[in-house]
């Protein structure tokens, strides 16, 4: 067998690696420090989950500033993003806070058998956004989630806005035409060639906030399920799993509340979607519900810095949420005018920046880590035991036995050690202030 280095970023000397650290907790040696030696330990015979992908997310302001560059640029862009790196994207049902406006599928009031349910808003930016990233991902997938119902299904009647998120009306009628809704959003999608792989029922469903959003408790979110969206998943013979979430776990464990208040709710879903989760819920869920996966489906999206040390944290939280399960990462905003800001108000990271006027665009710090990650990480590998002392990292076993695994040093030398993989030891070498992915075949 042979070591192989495929991707490395280059961290810049001057970084405040203790501003990370402030993020994110442990992240290994740091500048200034004694090395103990880049000695790292895989076994590639306990294998643990098997890998759906990683991607990010689109958005209909992400979508117009690509389309405001040239055609060359556009395909560039698009390129560079996914090209041999992701595979499996977020899709907003509807708006998000990152659209352009409040809107759904079908905003015509009272239209319970959704006979006005059109793809015409997203024909403009998102569609063609989607187009373009398909063609350097042949096998895209797809995961789903609403940020809020139709406005005349919600007892507020409004998707957005300072009276809050308000909730799905409790009636049977709206339950009823909200999974038809969901069943339209997967028919008109595969109709325009994308095939919704996954659907989270509802985004941040304990939030209450300004932007597009929904209320929705766990009791409520099990009875659709349950009793709505499975039967006319069924009923339609669709394939696309469902999945409850996405559950944000910050303050509270709103994941396992799910499960634990509605016994026997797992037989109807696939798995969980997380974002903006401490590890610990997660945990609980593979040790009380072995069968369910779970999915991140959301990066923390900080205030539009894009610095280096928000990179630094994305790549400790990708390694932590596949170190406790997940089989997904999905970055949030991929692209984002200069702006950078919601149409609610408030700035967000992108990997990419685009001057809507100059015409021009840049990357930031995110893409570098996530390119990395998505060279890594391939569809179909499986997690593997990977073990060292300073060294923040993560194996994968692919499925032609070829073994993938990225490791960091923060230190501001190279160091110098071996990885031993099933009791084959390689020499290796870690260039300061890098994070790098490794081939071994």
């Amino acid at each position: 067998m042979q070591l192989e280095e495929i991707y490395r970023v280059n961290i810049p000397s001057d970084i405040n690696l203790k501003e990370t650290s402030q993020m994110c907790g442990d992240i290994g040696d740091q500048p200034n420090q004694r090395t103990f030696g880049a000695f790292l330990y895989i076994n590639s015979h306990m294998e643990f989950q098997e890998i759906r992908g990683l991607g990010g997310a689109f958005s209909e302001l992400g979508g117009k500033a690509l389309l405001a560059l040239s055609d060359e640029d556009q395909k560039q862009v698009c390129k560079d993003i996914v090209y041999d790196k992701f595979n499996y994207f977020r899709l907003p049902i509807g708006a998000s806070d990152f659209a352009l406006d409040a809107y759904s599928l079908d905003d015509v009031e009272d239209d319970f058998e959704m006979e006005s349910f059109s793809l015409e808003r997203d024909e403009k930016y998102m569609i063609p956004y989607m187009a373009m990233c398909r063609a350097y991902a042949p096998n895209m997938g797809i995961h789903a989630s609403p940020w809020s119902p139709p406005a005349w299904m919600k007892d507020n009647k409004q998707m957005a806005g300072a009276g809050g998120a308000g909730k799905l009306i409790d009636d049977p009628r709206y339950y009823d035409a909200y999974a038809k809704y969901f069943v339209r959003v997967v028919e008109e999608y595969a109709n325009k060639g994308f095939d919704i792989d996954r659907i989270n029922v509802q985004n941040e469903p304990e939030a209450n906030p300004i932007f597009p959003g929904c209320n929705m408790d766990v009791q409520q979110m099990a009875k659709l399920i349950r009793d709505h969206m499975v039967p006319a998943f069924e009923a339609a013979e669709l394939d696309t799993k469902i999945f409850a979430g996405t559950f944000r776990t910050i303050n509270e464990a709103t994941a396992c509340e799910f499960l634990s208040e509605n016994p026997g709710i797992e037989e109807y879903i696939e798995g969980i979607g997380t974002q903006y989760t401490t590890m610990q819920p997660l945990y609980n869920i593979l040790q009380n519900y072995p069968g369910l996966k779970l999915m991140h489906t959301e990066s923390v999206c900080y205030k539009g810095e894009n610095t280096w040390e928000q990179a630094i944290a994305l790549y400790m939280n990708i390694v932590n949420y596949i170190n406790a399960g997940c089989d997904t990462f999905t970055y949030w905003n991929m692209i984002l005018n200069t702006k950078g800001t919601s149409t609610w108000g408030w700035k967000q990271n992108s990997m990419v920046t685009i001057d809507e006027e100059e015409k021009t665009y840049q990357y930031n710090p995110d893409f570098y880590v996530m390119a990395l990650a998505g060279k890594c990480i391939k569809p179909g590998a499986r997690r593997i035991v990977y073990a060292a002392r300073s060294k923040v990292g993560i194996a994968f076993k692919n499925v032609d036995g070829s073994i993938h695994f990225m490791v960091s040093n923060f230190l501001d030398k190279e160091d110098v050690g071996t990885v031993t993989i099933d009791q084959e030891k390689f020499e290796l070498k870690l260039k300061p202030m890098s994070i790098t992915a490794f081939k071994v075949s």
